[in-house]
């Protein structure tokens, strides 16, 4: 069972990188919502940046949404998939 380690309370700014947290979180999510096999490779997984907008309507107490954007490569196909994962479900 996925547990949820302090997505999005590491980051102190909505621009901050993910946390080592987050991008477990991230990868989890991933491997288990698509059955990702044994020949899917992370090649990044990296902050999806909010817009600039809710960036700049942003107050340290009301946070915003986190989203790991991943690239992964399958080892067995040759294939490349990019993944929007949401860290606040």
């Amino acid at each position: 069972m996925r547990t949820k380690p302090s997505a999005g309370l590491d980051a102190g700014h909505p621009l901050d990188p993910l946390s080592e947290a987050e991008v477990t979180l991230a990868s989890e999510i991933l491997r288990q919502e698509k059955r990702l096999g044994p020949h899917a490779r992370f090649t990044h997984v990296q902050l999806e940046e909010p817009a600039k907008s809710e960036v700049l309507g942003w107050k340290p107490a009301a946070g915003l949404p986190r989203r790991a954007a991943i690239t992964l490569f399958d080892s067995k196909t040759g294939a490349t998939h990019v993944a929007t994962v949401d860290l606040d479900l």
